[in-house]
C-alpha cells in the first residue's frame, strides 16, 4: 500500500473544500481553547469534533472504506466538520468572558480580522470546485441551453447526453430523458446492456459511430448532444457522423444535437 499517495489524494480533496483558506486551523484551535477554557464543552463539542477529525483525516479508513464508498467525493466528509459553528462559538465565548469593555472590543476586531484574514475567496484556488453562478439556476449555462434547444426539437426528448452535461441536466429538468447518467460512472448501479455498451463506445478515443446508433435505436434514444471539443481531440468532424447515420439537429454553443436520420 502506497501510504503517501493516499495521503497525497486526502490533502488533495481536503483542498477542494478548504482551499487556500485557513479555518481548518483556526478551527483546531478553537478546540483547543474550549478544552482549557470550557470544560462543560468537552463532551458536547470537543470530543465528537475530535473524533470526527480522526474519522476523517485517516489515511487507513480512506484507503479502504472512504475511497470505496465515496468514490472522487470524499471531499464531502469535510462538509461534516462543524467548522463554523465551532469558531463562532468560541469567539463569542472569549469575547463574552472578558470582564472590561476595552479588552472585549479588542478582542472582537481581533477574531474578525483573524476570520477575514483567514479566510479566502473561494472562486480564485484552480483547486477548489466552486464556480461563479453565471444564472439563477446556478448551472452551467451550456446545460440551460442545450436542455432548451432538446425541448424544442422534442416536447420529451430520449437523448444521449455528453458526460460533461448530463450531471446539470438532471438538475435543471426532468423532461429530457437521458440514456444515462451519474450511473454510468457507477454511481447507486451500473448502467447494462445497450445503454453500457454505448457507454463503453463513447467512452473510447475512437468509438464507432454506426454501433453507437445501432444502440441508440434499439433503446429509442434519437438524440445525441455531443461537444465539439471531443471531436477536435479525437479528429471527428460532422462528416463522420453525417456516414455513421446521424444528422445535425442543432448546434448550441460548443456542443452540436445529432439525430439519428432516418
Amino acid at each position: 500500500m502506497d501510504w503517501k499517495a493516499i495521503c497525497s489524494e486526502m490533502l488533495t480533496y481536503y483542498l477542494n473544500v478548504f482551499g487556500n483558506n485557513h479555518m481548518f486551523l483556526v478551527f483546531c484551535a478553537c478546540l483547543v481553547y474550549l478544552f482549557f477554557a470550557d470544560k462543560a464543552r468537552r463532551k458536547t463539542i470537543i470530543l465528537p469534533s475530535v473524533l470526527l477529525i480522526l474519522v476523517i483525516f485517516n489515511p487507513p479508513l480512506y484507503a479502504f472504506v472512504w475511497s470505496r464508498l465515496l468514490v472522487r467525493v470524499y471531499w464531502r466528509m469535510f462538509w461534516i466538520l462543524p467548522v463554523i459553528p465551532v469558531i463562532a462559538y468560541t469567539m463569542v465565548h472569549l469575547v463574552f468572558h472578558l470582564k472590561e469593555r476595552a479588552a472585549a472590543v479588542f478582542a472582537l476586531t481581533a477574531c474578525l480580522l483573524l476570520v477575514i484574514h483567514g479566510g479566502s475567496y473561494v472562486y480564485n484556488g484552480e483547486e477548489t470546485s466552486f464556480m461563479t453562478a453565471t444564472n439563477i439556476y446556478k448551472l452551467p449555462q451550456d446545460v440551460i441551453e442545450v436542455s432548451n434547444k432538446l425541448m424544442e426539437l422534442d416536447k420529451e426528448p430520449r437523448a444521449v447526453i455528453d458526460s460533461s452535461l448530463y450531471c446539470g441536466v438532471r438538475q435543471y429538468t426532468s423532461k429530457v430523458k437521458m440514456m444515462y447518467g451519474r450511473d454510468a460512472n457507477g454511481y447507486i448501479k451500473k448502467v447494462k446492456g445497450k445503454r453500457r455498451k454505448t457507454v463503453r463506445q463513447l467512452s473510447k478515443e475512437k468509438p464507432n459511430l454506426k454501433k453507437v446508433r445501432k444502440y441508440m435505436i434499439k433503446l429509442d434514444y434519437p438524440y445525441y448532444a455531443r461537444c465539439n471539443d471531443k471531436d477536435e481531440i479525437n479528429g471527428f468532424t460532422s462528416v463522420d457522423f453525417l456516414n455513421a447515420g446521424f444528422e445535425v439537429a442543432a448546434e448550441v454553443g460548443n456542443y452540436t444535437i445529432y439525430r439519428v436520420a432516418e
